[in-house]
């Protein structure tokens, strides 16, 4: 990854396109699905809820992945191969939920265990960008790997919608995990550094970059840490992004519901609408990695939260225009471009 600027953007975007397939049927696709099968606003609310919970976790594997690394496969690589292996197991698991409506618990907590590699390779993923992308790369690196993201949420949302309609939730979970082997594989055989091992039983060492980089004390870890929690801008965008993902949340949770269960659109509509606005954006969105690089990104990122908050206050203000399809489309649109800025 450090030799090649294209294959560090593309392996990058890649490596982002197999944290959106598990988003696409959890968030997207199974939420509207169960208001299909006539599932209740607490069940979709509770599946939505908990199953999203390793998200806000992440901040305990960072730690961890800076203390502990097979540096010979390099610094953060093994992480990323061993948590994209266990979202492969436990997306196989997912699928082996019988009737899941009446089994909404268990669904949950396997979609939890989803999640749960899913969060840990988005750290892993993060932690190896920054250590390998020159700053002037990770603007327009950034938008690949966002945009990586979204197509492959917005694909495995349609593609897990029709599949969940005609062979239910296996079958949908088949067509998941073989899109995550293909990427498994893509991450076993890209090295971080030249000369470290591709597998633990192949030849390769331990580069001088990464065993320089590598924390060994736990003291140094937290210290370092608490000190950039507590600056003031890391105190303001946490704050943001609370209030960012509380209305993500609700969106997530409360769009499928109305839409699906009140306004009388197929599950499979209303993923190929997220789908298709998702990937639309995502394709725009490229546009503003080049002007993050160039003007820095607090500008964009209040214009984009302002118009956020605009959007939903909108659509808020227009219930009368809630069952005409265009306005919906472009609720959808103007929110996942938007969030592609942030």
């Amino acid at each position: 990854l450090t030799e090649s600027r294209f294959l560090r953007i593309s392996s990058f975007a890649i490596f982002y396109l197999a944290q959106g397939l598990p988003i696409g049927l959890i968030s997207i696709a199974l939420p509207a699905w169960l208001a299909e099968q006539g599932a209740s606003a607490a069940d979709i609310a509770y599946f939505v809820a908990i199953s999203g919970l390793p998200w806000g976790f992440k901040l305990l594997a960072g730690p961890v992945m800076d203390r502990f690394s097979l540096l010979a496969m390099g610094r953060r690589r093994p992480w990323v191969i061993a948590s994209q292996g266990g979202l492969l197991i436990a997306i196989c698991l997912l699928g082996t939920t019988h009737d899941p409506v009446e089994n909404i618990v268990l669904l949950t907590w396997f979609a939890f265990v989803v999640n749960m590699f899913a969060a840990v390779q988005d750290v892993a993923v993060d932690g190896m960008a920054i250590d390998v992308l020159p700053e002037d790369e990770r603007g327009r690196a950034n938008a690949f790997m966002a945009f990586g993201q979204v197509a492959g949420y917005s694909g495995s949302a349609a593609i897990c919608a029709i599949a969940l309609v005609r062979f239910g939730l296996a079958g949908a979970a088949i067509v998941l995990a073989s899109g995550v082997f293909g990427i498994f594989v893509w991450g076993v055989i890209v090295r971080e550094r030249q000369g470290e091992k591709l597998l633990p039983w192949t030849e390769g060492v331990a580069t001088d970059r990464s065993v320089a980089l590598q924390a060994t004390d736990w003291t140094s870890i937290l210290v370092n840490l608490l000190r950039v929690i507590v600056m003031p801008a890391s105190s303001l965008l946490i704050l943001m992004a609370l209030f960012w993902r509380i209305q993500s949340g609700f969106w997530v949770t409360a769009t499928p519901i109305v839409v699906v269960n009140q306004l009388g659109f197929s599950s499979t509509d209303y993923s190929s609408w997220i789908a298709t606005a998702g990937f639309i954006a995502a394709v725009l969105g490229l546009v503003f990695g080049p002007m993050i690089d160039r003007s820095g990104s607090r500008k964009l990122l209040l214009s984009a939260l302002i118009g956020l908050g605009a959007l939903h206050t909108g659509a808020g203000l227009l219930v009368d225009l809630w069952t005409e399809s265009w306005f919906l489309l472009v609720i959808l649109f103007a929110d996942q471009f938007l969030t592609q800025i942030i």
